[in-house]
């Protein structure tokens, strides 16, 4: 029975350790669950802590002879602590998305946030955080004043837009600068960013 509860350990360690390691690549797909994901996730790091202190205080009962409980200990304490300083996994796989050259974004009503990062590679990644995480991406290029997106008919219609601009913000209190987004050339009611990066060689087209 011993044996069989420590294996569960074993595997429970692991297994969240996997699930940390990986956020980047599933937190964009379970949307509303999000939420609940995370609160799942911290509840089983504070149980996981509690079997930690269970463990060194019978590994100290013990005078530390069982090798499987010193080795599955130093594991879990391993797991926890690296959690703690990277609580979204040790490895930073938005680096591999590329050099950012325009970031763009804006915190809306509920506290929802919408940011847009476009690559030196011609790629833009999309993340809103609004009740739950949606992460997009697609293709784009410049052409004078003015970015365009290749179309996708893979993304959901609030995704897709037909091209963006650069001007004054009416959002910004500091006199920013905007990412105007418009669905199609007759859109008057652009979805507006606001500019915290931008390295993009693109004419600024501002407006009176």
């Amino acid at each position: 029975m011993l044996k069989v509860k420590k294996k569960a350990l074993w595997i429970t360690t692991i297994t969240f350790f996997l699930i940390i390691q990986t956020v980047y690549y599933w937190e964009g797909k379970i949307g509303i669950f999000a939420i609940p994901i995370t609160i799942a996730l911290f509840i089983s790091y504070l149980i996981l802590f509690f079997l930690l202190i269970l463990q060194i205080t019978a590994l100290v009962k013990e005078k530390f002879k069982d090798k499987q409980r010193i080795y599955i200990s130093s594991t879990l304490l391993i797991v926890l602590i690296l959690t703690a300083c990277f609580p979204w996994g040790i490895i930073d796989f938005e680096k591999f998305e590329g050099k950012d050259v325009l970031i763009a974004g804006w915190t809306g009503a509920a506290n929802c946030t919408t940011t847009l990062k476009f690559k030196e590679n011609g790629e833009v990644y999309k993340r809103v955080n609004c009740f739950g995480i949606r992460k997009v991406n697609c293709n784009y290029y410049v052409k004078n004043d003015t970015i365009f997106f290749v179309k996708d008919d893979d993304l959901n219609i609030e995704d897709q837009y037909q091209f963006a601009i650069i001007g004054k913000s009416t959002l910004s209190f500091n006199n920013k600068d905007g990412l105007y987004l418009f669905k199609t050339k007759n859109d008057t009611l652009p979805h507006q960013l606001i500019i915290v990066y931008n390295k993009l060689a693109l004419k600024k087209r501002y407006k009176n």
